[in-house]
């Protein structure tokens, strides 16, 4: 079952849904990035998706724990 949540600040997102997961994860094409077919889901992790034009903010990408990219990375 999905639940669907709406917060007024990233902070507080982040805080409650840290309670749950044991890390967060943004879509991103740094150079830290890793693939998602390369990440560890034997362990409760949160992803997190952008848009198609500007993907995650900044905000975002700097409350997360670290990066993947959804394609394999060579």
């Amino acid at each position: 079952m999905a639940y669907i949540h709406q917060f007024a600040d990233a902070t507080t997102c982040f805080e409650i849904i840290k309670r749950k997961h044991s890390g967060i994860l943004t879509t991103s094409l740094t150079t830290d990035a890793v693939s998602l077919y390369d990440l560890d889901f034997t362990q409760s992790v949160a992803l997190v998706f952008g848009n198609e034009r500007d993907g995650v903010s900044e905000e975002i990408s700097k409350l997360a724990d670290g990066n993947f990219a959804i394609r394999r990375l060579e």
